[in-house]
Formats: structure tokens, sequence, C-alpha cells
């Protein structure tokens, strides 16, 4: 790469990153846990945005809470990759009988050829842990989810999408915003194809908000392709939930955008094969 490439790309990346931080969001951060807090919502815990206190007391009654959506920079790892357009399902198990209980996952690890989002990967976790720490229930053990692997650099996040929702047992599809017709969604395996089909009526397909460096929406079937390996702003939802005994982190994506897209595969090339059969004998060369 050539250096007015390395300047334009690192300057690039500073922007980004001075975006990141403004927002107030920013998993790497310093300042981050002043800006969110957990309150319950359902069943589950949810982080929100830490609004200023309202002028008077007679507007607190008014202010509006919203989801706090974090954002960090992370490498897709090509370990653990199940975020396709069907979450890898090959089949019923006891975990994920149906396909529409599948989700789609990965995991965020750092991004070590990047050194202005490396240097900001420790504050990420230390961040993350801090997080998970200020919800956790006392009495358990186990945690599961979000930054529940590894340690320091080694830590890795893992994320997840939804990628089929319910719909009204009348198939009212107008009611879920951002959702479309199973009819061309891409599956990977007969057992899902034949899922797929069985679903058409109750269920409609989330398609990932991931975009690539030109900010361009990737298409379903090309999820694995240009994910994973790939350097990316990931911006998700972060919620606590307690059951069977451990303490489960969720993070939810929002948006993905793509900063620097997987190396090309390095598989030798192919030769090109004679047309008709050459016996090794024939080859050799006399002497």
């Amino acid at each position: 790469m050539s250096s007015s490439n390395t300047s334009f790309n690192d300057q690039r990346n500073a922007d980004i990153r001075d975006t990141l931080l403004h927002s107030g969001l920013y998993l790497g951060d310093h300042d981050l846990l002043q800006h969110v807090h957990w309150e319950p919502n359902g069943r589950k815990d949810s982080l929100f945005i830490t609004e200023p206190p309202p002028p008077t007391e007679q507007s607190a009654g008014s202010l509006q809470k919203n989801l706090a959506t974090l954002s960090t920079v992370v490498q897709i790892s090509h370990n653990n990759f199940w975020l396709m357009s069907d979450a890898g399902w090959r089949g019923s198990t006891k975990i994920t009988p149906h396909l529409h209980d599948a989700k789609a996952t990965c995991v965020g690890v750092a991004p070590r050829d990047t050194p202005i989002f490396l240097n900001d990967f420790l504050i990420a976790v230390e961040n993350a842990k801090n997080l998970q720490q200020q919800t956790a229930t006392p009495d358990l053990q186990m945690r599961y989810g979000f930054a529940c692997n590894g340690e320091g650099q080694f830590t890795e996040f893992k994320f997840r999408h939804v990628l089929f929702e319910r719909t009204t047992e009348k198939g009212d599809h107008d009611i879920i915003e951002g959702t479309i017709s199973l009819d061309e969604w891409p599956v990977h395996s007969d057992a899902a194809e034949a899922e797929l089909e069985n679903k058409k009526t109750n269920y409609r397909a989330t398609p990932l908000a991931a975009y690539d460096t030109h900010d361009r929406l990737i298409d379903a079937a090309s999820y694995r392709p240009r994910l994973q390996g790939a350097l990316v702003e990931m911006h998700f939802n972060l919620s606590h939930s307690a059951f069977k005994g451990k303490d489960t982190y969720t993070a939810d994506i929002h948006t993905i955008r793509v900063l620097k897209p997987p190396q090309p595969s390095t598989a030798p090339k192919k030769h090109r094969l004679p047309a008709t059969f050459d016996p090794p004998a024939s080859r050799r060369r006399l002497v």
C-alpha cells in the first residue's frame, strides 16, 4: 500500500473515531459509563441513555427514555461465524428445533492491524466488563454472552441478529417494520428450505443492516463473504437477563458498517488441464 493510501486511511479512521467519541456511546470512550444506565424493560434489563436532568420537576415526567445504541470497532472473527441468512441451521436440534429459533451470531475481536482502534479496545473491554458487573445477579456465578469469553486484548465480543419475526395468525405482514417476505430469502440447506416454505404465512425475515465500504446495503446471500474477517464499526443494543442460574448479556446488532473488507482468498490457482491424458512417462525429457 502506498504512503498516500496509508495516510488517507489513517485520516479516515481518525475521523470515524472522532465521530464515535462525539456520540457519547462509543465503547472505547473512557467516559461511556456516565452516559448510560440500566433499567428494567419487560422481562429483561436494557441499557438506556442517561439524559441530562430536566430544567424543572414538571418536565421530568415527559422526559423520553431512549435505548442506548453502543458502538465499537472490531474485526469479525473467522471462528464461530454464524452471521448468515439461515444462521447455519441444518436441521432440528434441542436448542434450535426450528429455523425461526436460530439466531445469526458472530464474534468481534481486537482489530490488531488498525492501531488507532486497537488502542481503544482495552478501554472497550473494561467498559463492557463494568457494564455487565453493574447488573449482575449477586448470587449467580455463571455469566454468558456479550463479553464473557477471554480477558484483556483476547476478549471476544459476541453479537447476534434475530433473523425471523412472527406475524399475526392471519398473516398481517404490515405491522412489522423492517421485515420482508420469505419468498426470496436465501438459505443454505434442504432442511432450511423446507422450513422456510412452511413459515411463509406466519413469519417474516429481518435483513441485517450491514453496509459495505461504499455505504451500500449488503445482500443477505453475501453476509459470509462480505463480513467474515472484515474490520467493522458495530452498533448494538445491550440487554441482560437472569435465567436458569446464569446471567446472560445479549448484544443485538443495530447496524454494521464495513471499514475494511476481508482479505481475499489465498487459495492456489488451478492449473489449466490438458484436453487429453498425457502419461508422466511421455513428459520425461530424454537425455
